[in-house]
């Protein structure tokens, strides 16, 4: 299992930062956000049992998924303050700031996929 579960993990990461996801470094394009945020969302899910464990591994994989969840916050964060700055649509930023608050009390991987949420609403609110 604990290997399986860092060979998959490390799978999906290897996806989700395929250099033709993104906009230079900080910044994913808008029609692969999406696929970033779920493949983000899975690893951390894959990591989530063994992050639970009270050893040394569960320690480094917990840190790990920490630095999941700051990516997916930082990006969301980033999406949220463009449409904010941008006089997006007030709907759809509401609907960003909630999923941005709902993120807040979920296990990681469920957080994730929040601030998926978070991020798409921000692109949807400058349309």
């Amino acid at each position: 299992m604990r290997s399986s579960a860092r060979t998959e993990a490390r799978k999906l990461l290897g996806s989700a930062l395929d250099r033709t996801l993104w906009a230079g470094n900080q910044n994913v394009r808008s029609t692969w956000g999406r696929l970033v945020f779920d493949l983000l969302a899975e690893a951390g899910g894959a990591l989530e049992p063994l992050a639970a464990r009270r050893d040394p591994l569960g320690a480094n994989v917990a840190d790990a998924v920490e630095s999941l969840l700051n990516v997916a916050s930082l990006l969301a964060e980033s999406a949220l303050g463009e449409a904010i700055v941008g006089s997006g649509e007030p709907g759809r930023i509401a609907l960003a700031q909630d999923a941005l608050e709902a993120s807040a009390f979920a296990r990681p991987a469920a957080a994730i996929e929040e601030l998926g949420k978070t991020w798409r609403e921000s692109q949807l609110a400058l349309r």
